[in-house]
């Protein structure tokens, strides 16, 4: 078997070229899958991307090259723009597209995992939490048991605040004659209302 390969390039047949020649050729293009190659021994062209080196067929020489049907439109001669790629390939442009958007959700993903940890590790425990609203609750005590009592308005004095835990506890007075008391047991409201 000769290593003369031929090609189609823009419907027209080109050759006789050797194998490397053939694949620099192909090489340069971006789709160099769909481009028909032929060679000695083989029954008829094919893609270059389904397969380069498939069986031989001993029936065809060199000189009697089989037309590439698949690459001239029948009735105008001209090169189609319908050529199939193989089967079980990808077209390129898929290829692209994952090419691009893979990098993108990989980003993505990796930025929510290190959000996420970032977060835990700088939010307290629940132990420095409580620690910290006790400091906070025993430093608003300090500040306001020297105040009291402290007349809110005018019946009502505000006399302790105290603190467990999480839990605020405030002591009120409420100074009221027993008739605004009556009344407003009686009406349901105060009298200034």
């Amino acid at each position: 078997m000769s290593d003369s390969w031929y090609y189609v390039e823009r419907g027209e047949t080109k050759g006789p070229v050797s194998l490397d020649e053939l694949r620099r050729y192909l090489g340069a293009l971006s789709d160099w899958r769909a481009v028909l190659v032929w060679k000695e021994g083989f029954e008829d062209w094919k893609a270059a991307g389904s397969s380069i080196f498939p069986p031989p067929v001993r029936q065809s020489k060199a000189r009697n090259l089989p037309a590439p049907r698949s690459a001239i439109s029948r009735d105008e001669g001209s090169p189609r723009n319908d050529i199939e790629e193989p089967k079980g390939q990808k077209p390129s442009w898929i290829k692209r597209a994952v090419l691009l958007v893979a990098p993108i959700f990989a980003a993505i993903v990796a930025g929510v995992v290190a959000k996420t940890a970032v977060k835990e590790a700088m939010a307290p425990s629940s132990a420095q939490l409580d620690t910290a609203i006790e400091r906070a609750l025993a430093q608003l005590e300090a500040e306001t048991r020297p105040t009291l009592p402290k007349k809110v308005d005018n019946v009502t004095t505000w006399i302790s605040l105290s603190h467990e835990g999480r839990k605020v506890i405030y002591g009120h007075r409420i100074e009221l004659a027993r008739s605004e008391l009556d009344w407003a047991l009686f009406n349901g409201k105060s009298k200034r209302s």
